[in-house]
């Protein structure tokens, strides 16, 4: 009886052993999805933090792109995946606020099916003039538009992307009247501006900011609520005096976010290990026209949803659809 009763207490401790063991976090490979195409920023951000981020924890920290449909196959998988804390998603903001007002035909919801981590990076556009346009900054903008209604245009890097919605933004907040072309990405609506075809353009700010050394646009103002460091002489928009303006603050940003569902003990692992790790970005984040953005989850959950609803609005008014 003595011996069946211990073997029972040593089948009893080995149990909790090996339920205590396989509680450790990590175990095994985290997968890092990035729902974008290899090279943008997200990217080569997760890459940069996948390596210090697998030599804290021990254990492998992979890159793994899954772009397609403006970020939200990427964003479905990990929606869908097991909240274990194995498969996470560093994405920008698009997939996250915009596209979900503008295709309700994804299959996550931001809300029920994902939970926000940290914050990354943040930063503005830059709005950009054709040479031949007559203005040298947004009061001049307004004014020009305004003295040509329905004759001034706008192009963007396509229907629903951060650079139309910036713009339509500031054409409902200034009372404007301006035509939006969509183009199939950034390329061709950079050539277009720069041929004199559309007028104006939101655009990536270290691209602006090349621009603006070489004379080939007129770079008006940043849609930030600060100025950047890398074009410091370059003022916000809200800094224009137009009426309706003050508060005008447009930027994209990069943050992390996991299942929902992830245990708590497990998010604060993989919140804090990669806080610690930020720094490794600051070159990279200052490259890219953004400012570090350390937002811790309960942090990141409010500006996320703030970011989305503010989206919402916009899309709504400016009554943008998908074709």
């Amino acid at each position: 009886m003595m011996r069946c009763c211990v073997f029972t207490a040593l089948a009893l401790m080995a149990s909790i052993s090996g339920a205590l063991a396989q509680e450790v976090y990590p175990s095994r490979q985290i997968s890092l999805i990035v729902p974008f195409p290899p090279g943008n920023a997200a990217d080569v951000g997760a890459r940069i933090l996948a390596d210090k981020v697998a030599a804290e924890l021990g254990k492998p920290v992979v890159v793994i792109n899954r772009p397609g449909a403006a970020g939200a196959m990427g964003t479905a998988l990990v929606a869908k995946a097991e909240p274990d804390g194995y498969t996470l998603l560093l994405t920008s903001a698009p997939p996250i606020v915009i596209v979900p007002w503008l295709n309700k035909s994804v299959s996550y919801d931001v809300e029920r099916d994902l939970v926000p981590i940290i914050g990354i990076a943040r930063g503005p556009f830059a709005l950009l003039a054709n040479k031949d346009v007559p203005v040298s900054n947004i009061a001049e903008l307004v004014d020009y538009v305004k003295a040509n209604p329905g004759k001034a245009n706008y192009g963007s890097f396509g229907v629903g992307s951060v650079s139309q919605l910036a713009m339509e933004t500031l054409k409902h907040a200034a009372g404007l009247d301006i035509a939006h072309i969509p183009y199939p990405g950034t390329g061709p609506a950079q050539a277009d501006l720069l041929g004199g075809r559309i007028q104006f353009l939101f655009d990536g700010l270290p691209a602006a900011a090349a621009r603006m050394k070489s004379g080939d646009v007129r770079v008006l103002a940043v849609s930030g609520n600060n100025r950047h460091g890398i074009a410091p002489d370059l003022p916000t928009v809200a800094e224009s005096g137009v009426p309706g303006l003050e508060n005008f603050d447009v930027q994209g940003w990069i943050g992390l976010f996991a299942p929902a569902g992830t245990p708590g003990p497990i998010l604060d692992t993989i919140s804090r290990v990669f806080l610690r790790n930020l720094s490794a970005l600051d070159k990279l984040v200052f490259e890219q026209g953004m400012l570090s953005f350390a937002l811790e989850p309960a942090q990141f959950a409010a500006f996320v949803r703030a970011d989305s609803n503010k989206w919402h609005i916009v899309i709504k008014e400016a009554k943008i659809e998908i074709p």
